[in-house]
Order: C-alpha cells, then structure tokens, then sequence
C-alpha cells in the first residue's frame, strides 16, 4: 500500500497535536506492519497568536493558509487541521486544489451515524459551540445535545487551563462527569469530545455513554483520505 504525503497544521495546542502524530503513525503501522510510520510534514504554529486574533476571522485564515502554503512547498498532498476549533476558519484551505483536505466533519458525522446516535452531546469550547455552522458540520444529520451555559464556561476554564499545558486535575475530571452527566440526563444517546485536547481526558470520563473520539476519528480520516490515490511510501517529518 502506498500513500499521499500528509500535511498537519498543529500547535492548537501542542499537546493535543502529539497525540495527532501518534495515532497517525500507529494507524499507518497497522495497516502496513513491519516498521512503517506516515509520510508527513507537520507546521506547528503558535497557539497565543492565533487565539489572539480569533475573533479575526480573516487575520486567522491568513495565518492557516501560509502555513498550508508551507506544507504544499514540503510535497503535502493530503491537508488536516489538527483542531477542532480552528475549522471555524477553514474555508480557504477547503478550496485549495494543490491539496486535498479532510475535515474533521466526515468523519464525526460519519461515525455518529455508524453507531446510530441520534442526539449526540457535545463536549467543546465555547468558540465551537456558539459556532452553529461548525456544530451542524460535525453532527450533520443528529439533534446535538449542547451544554448549557454555566457548563460551557467550565469547559473552557478545563481546556484552556488545564489540558493544553497537562492532563486534567481531579477536580476537572469531576466536572466533565458532571457535564456528560447533564448531557445524558437531557437525552443525550453518545458524547462527542468535539475538543482535540479532551482526547486525554477520555480514560477518566464516565462511559455510561458511548464516547466517539474526534481525534482518532479524524486521524482514521485522514490516513483513508491518503491511502485512497497513494504516490509515496518513504517516512518524513
């Protein structure tokens, strides 16, 4: 099997970008065996910029696609945003034609679907959440379950100030049971952890509910999308 060489914009946050490395060399090694890893350039860009400028919608799509323009220049043919939050600005990396993006939406959706959840709840921040476009790209085709408000203000105090720099305290992993908690009591049948950085919370969340993984769906995502039309089988970053 061969495959197209993938591009990643990471550093939003770092933390959360390792584990986008690790899963797309562990899934790249277990459809091929022996010693194979991914093809795959990565452009870490700073996180404090970018969140300065979010409420920029232009300035940060300025910064993505010059970074993209960078992993073109590297031999990238296949293009992710290892973030949820960041498709919020995406539309110019979507209509590049010298790369082929995967957005993180085809494969949520597509996995909701799979495990027949209807009314999936959504675990985010903020900046995703009160993004309806973003959160109907996610969960095309389902009734989502939001949190409320007091909770979404939780859940950004945990992303922002305990998972991109570390694992979430005791006291955090407490209020994410609380708000999967709220979640399920409104009808909530699965949690999305529609946050790249709640990947390493998962192994303490309840799992009274089925729990997807963007991450991992993503990444699964991502390694299909480059298998599907392959040029290249040497390993790089």
């Amino acid at each position: 099997m061969t495959a197209q060489r993938i591009g990643l914009l990471g550093g939003m946050s770092w933390l959360s970008t390792m584990d986008y490395y690790r899963l797309l060399n562990e899934g790249t090694n277990h459809r091929l065996g022996a010693e194979h890893s991914t093809d795959l350039v990565l452009r870490s860009l700073d996180f404090q910029t970018l969140l300065d400028t979010v409420d920029h919608a232009g300035a940060v799509e300025d910064q993505l696609d010059a970074a993209a323009d960078d992993l073109a220049a590297a031999g990238a043919a296949v293009l992710a945003v290892a973030a949820i939050t960041a498709h919020r600005f995406t539309h110019r990396l979507e209509h590049r034609r010298d790369m082929r993006f995967v957005h993180v939406g085809q494969a949520t959706s597509h996995a909701l679907a799979s495990h027949g959840a209807r009314r999936p709840g959504l675990l985010a921040t903020s900046i995703t959440l009160r993004d309806a476009a973003l959160v109907e790209r996610i969960t095309h085709g389902t009734e989502p379950i939001l949190p409320d408000a007091g909770h979404r203000a939780a859940l950004d105090e945990i992303i922002f100030g305990e998972l991109i720099r570390g694992p979430a305290s005791d006291t955090g992993q407490k209020v994410l049971a609380r708000v999967i908690d709220e979640l399920g009591a409104n009808g909530a049948d699965a949690i999305l952890l529609a946050c790249t950085e709640l990947s390493t919370a998962r192994p303490h969340l309840p799992t009274r509910l089925p729990i997807l993984d963007t991450t991992a769906l993503h990444c699964a995502a991502i390694l299909e999308t480059a298998a599907s039309a392959g040029i290249s089988t040497s390993s790089s970053l």
